[in-house]
């Protein structure tokens, strides 16, 4: 390679130089200390950003020298974001890491809570009701008993037992006076108590009776009186015509046994309109229910 090619070739080296040079220094700027890691997922947390905010707290523990002396609480920490950003299960795992890793944590009890109300948000009523049964005894301070106990509540609403969450929130309601959970919960639980029911055999009977009856029962009037009216009708068109020509008209035969299938399907409608209404009115109060449990995941 003669003198020229090198130097053809020199400027290109220079500038793979330059580059290299500016990457280094970049690698240098861009090192960032774990407290601003720490600060900065902060800052995520408090904007709502809590998916982001649950790996910038990851990265400043697994990226810190040495175990922090916060690690608890940045679990902790992390555990809400999950559970704030709607994935319970993963924010189980790390509630689970400070009973696990750090069993000596002021902040024992409070996972205790999360736990639990983590199972329940995931829809795990029986888990959640199985872990606070197993972990209430273990705690100690008056205040997160309370909150465990408002945490039963919710549970008991998730699995429909009005009565007894009914009876859970009077006693609380002694203990802590015009708490807004309380007062809530014991609201729903009356309202479930209370819950309108229509019995299918009485909407069938009726409809037997009076064609549509049973769909009047059920609040469904303009349906009832257009049964009414269809059966009426098909049911005087076969008179008609057995009236004029007898037993062989063909009019009342084929009046009557499509007046026939309109009463026995006005009968069937009529139970399952008592159906409709009965979850219609289940899915009310349950809706009702998943709103106020996840109004208290923020």
């Amino acid at each position: 390679m003669n003198s020229y090619t090198h130097l053809r070739y020199l400027p290109f080296g220079l500038i793979l130089l330059a580059l290299g040079t500016a990457s280094a220094q970049n690698g240098n700027e861009n090192t960032i200390e774990p407290g601003n890691t720490y600060r900065f997922a902060t800052h995520l947390f408090e904007e709502g950003e809590y998916l982001r905010a649950a790996i910038e707290y990851q990265r400043y523990i697994y990226s810190a020298p040495t175990m922090p002396t916060n690690a608890d609480s940045v679990l902790y920490k992390i555990g809400l974001c999950y559970r704030m950003g709607g994935k319970p299960p993963a924010a189980i795992n790390y509630f689970r890491k400070i009973h696990d890793e750090h069993p000596n944590s002021p902040l024992i009890e409070e996972a205790h809570y999360e736990i639990a109300f983590s199972y329940l948000l995931s829809g795990q009523g029986q888990k959640s009701m199985k872990y606070i049964g197993t972990h209430m005894r273990l705690i100690q301070d008056d205040q997160e008993v309370l909150k465990m106990q408002k945490l039963v509540g919710l549970n008991y609403l998730r699995l429909r037992k009005w009565d007894i969450a009914s009876a859970l929130m009077d006693s609380l309601g002694k203990l802590d006076p015009g708490n807004p959970l309380v007062i809530s919960t014991a609201a729903l639980a009356k309202e479930g108590q209370n819950l309108p029911h229509k019995n299918k055999a009485l909407a069938g009977l009726y409809s037997s009776v009076i064609p549509g009856a049973g769909k009047v029962y059920c609040g469904r009037s303009t349906d009832g009186l257009f049964s009414l009216l269809m059966i009426g009708l098909t049911g005087w068109q076969a008179y008609e015509g057995f009236h004029k020509d007898g037993v062989r008209s063909v009019k009342g035969w084929v009046y009557g046994s499509i007046g026939g299938v309109l009463y026995l399907g006005n009968i069937y409608g009529s139970v399952v309109t008592a159906q409709i209404f009965n979850e219609e009115q289940e899915a009310k109060i349950s809706l009702k229910v998943k709103v106020l449990i996840n109004a208290q995941a923020h």
